[in-house]
């Protein structure tokens, strides 16, 4: 009889708020299903989360559920108390084990990550937290700053130095390391949903431009809506807006932006949520994106594959060193909003040789970084048993 190999394959348990079929969620929920599909070959994958949507807090469909085949188990919870008692469960008892959490301020997930980290790396699992640009200044400031600064205090005082913690760029880096400087900081920027890129294609007479994000202040869209009004003078511009919300005060004054520019006879449409995968970028000039905050924008990712110029500002860690950046084109200071306009401006009156040289600098930026990226991340869920200098 011959002998039959067994590959002892290591579990990675990933704890997230909200999953697929949810898309509201928005960028996290991009990030880790790509990240899954990356390691499921090399790893046996778990995924805790919700049964419920990001942005109304109503349960998923059984039957979107039912047919998602993912390839990989997925443990809902049906309230947010019952994922956290799953996580301190599974923290309290597992040993041998990967857990990755995606977020620090979502409490159900990473209270008992701190709490329990040090018998946790007793057991010999490894601790992994991505907090997705939760510790940036802006984002701690933007609201709750107390409760935030109060559990990171709880978080640091409980928390074992051996956590690991994962930013998608140098200066998320800094902002975990000035709250958390005892831990190991990696760089691994994320990866995207695709791999394709398509050909940048001539502009149109009227600028087409998309705003694809979530609906929330941290995104910025007003700032770009309030400078737009300000503006005496009309633009051959048609601005499309797509996205979820669940912060009903801030659509009523995004609702209320979007009437008063209607009343200036441009158009401009909400389409609330839609399907990416259904949802044809393409036929867009202009993806604008004012974040106040971002440590990746898969959004940016996916209108750049798509052939869109990225007008974004200076919070994201994109195009910076790029001729586009130098003309003011993109990474814009939110000192200055006006600029956002300037731009479109430029783009505008630019030829289409000179436009399609600006996407096509922009495309090549992401793709070495995707490319990098797949690598680095592969690499380190497979060094985390071994003496790795880099890791």
């Amino acid at each position: 009889m011959s002998e039959r190999l067994i590959i002892d394959k290591r579990r990675i348990l990933i704890f997230i708020p909200y999953f697929l079929p949810d898309i509201s969620y928005g960028g996290p929920i991009v990030s880790i299903a790509s990240m899954i599909q990356l390691l499921k070959n090399d790893f046996d994958i778990e995924v805790y989360t919700t049964n419920l949507r990001f942005d109304n807090q109503q349960k998923l469909s059984n039957y979107d559920i039912k047919n998602l085949n993912l390839g990989y188990k997925v443990f809902r919870s049906n309230n947010h108390f019952k994922l956290f008692f799953k996580t301190f469960i599974k923290l309290l008892y597992l040993k041998n084990s990967y857990f990755y959490i995606n977020s620090f301020f979502y409490l159900p997930n990473s209270f008992p990550f701190f709490l329990l980290s040090r018998l946790a790396i007793l057991r010999k699992n490894k601790l992994i937290i991505s907090p997705r640009a939760e510790l940036q200044i802006q984002k701690i400031e933007s609201k709750r700053k107390f409760l935030k600064k109060l559990f990171i205090k709880i978080f640091k005082l409980f928390g074992s130095s051996e956590i690991k913690f994962l930013s998608s760029s140098k200066a998320e880096i800094k902002f975990n390391s000035d709250y958390f400087p005892k831990n190991r900081q990696i760089e691994l920027p994320n990866i995207g949903r695709y791999s394709f890129f398509q050909k940048p294609k001539k502009k149109n007479l009227i600028l087409k431009i998309l705003f694809f994000n979530r609906i929330s202040p941290i995104k910025g869209i007003h700032l770009f809506l309030e400078e737009l009004l300000k503006n005496k003078n009309n633009l051959p511009i048609e601005i499309t807006l797509v996205g979820s919300c669940s912060d009903k005060n801030y659509l009523k004054k995004i609702e209320t932006y979007i009437k008063k520019i209607r009343e200036r006879k441009y158009i401009i449409n909400y389409l609330g949520e839609v399907n990416p995968e259904k949802f044809n970028l393409n036929n867009f000039d202009v993806f604008i994106l004012p974040t106040i905050g971002e440590n990746f924008s898969h959004a940016t990712v996916e209108a750049s594959q798509a052939g869109l110029f990225c007008i974004l500002s200076d919070k994201t860690p994109w195009f910076k060193k790029t001729d586009g950046a130098k003309k003011n084109l993109t990474n814009i200071t939110l000192r200055n909003p006006t600029l956002f306009l300037d731009s479109i401006n430029q783009i505008i009156k630019m030829p289409n040789k000179k436009y399609i040289y600006y996407i096509n600098e922009q495309q090549f930026e992401i793709k070495k970084e995707l490319d990098k990226s797949k690598t680095n991340l592969l690499d380190f869920f497979k060094s985390l048993d071994k003496n790795n200098k880099i890791y």
